[in-house]
């Protein structure tokens, strides 16, 4: 996935020799300015959830249900996107929620929700 960046950066004027993480780094940091296709693809899914979470819909309820039951199979906080994704996603079953907190801990995303009304 990362060998079209890497043959762009000779178009570019970059040495195809670059290591990656000036690759990904940002213009305004004197990098490459490549999107990082992981940090992409976590970005668009908290704001999947963001946009969501909390509307009258029908997926925005969807997502309550969903956060809800996630707080009680995990029992220890009511900011489950807090803790170890490691640590605790066993006790937790496998949905779009989940998913996004293993992305977001991977990158080191922090996301505090409000309190949540059962």
């Amino acid at each position: 996935m990362h060998k079209p960046y890497h043959l762009m950066c000779s178009v570019g004027g970059v040495a195809q020799s670059a290591k990656r993480e000036l690759r990904y780094l940002d213009t305004g940091f004197y990098g490459v300015g490549f999107p990082h296709w992981g940090i992409e693809a976590t970005i668009e899914s908290v704001n999947k959830v963001l946009t969501h979470f909390g509307a009258r819909t029908m997926t925005g309820t969807e997502f309550q249900m969903s956060y809800e039951l996630l707080i009680v199979e995990l029992g220890l906080s009511d900011q489950p996107f807090l803790l170890e994704y490691d640590k605790y996603h066993e006790r937790a079953a496998p949905t779009l929620l989940t998913e996004v907190w293993s992305r977001m801990d991977k990158f080191g995303f922090q996301l505090t929700t409000g309190t949540v009304k059962f």
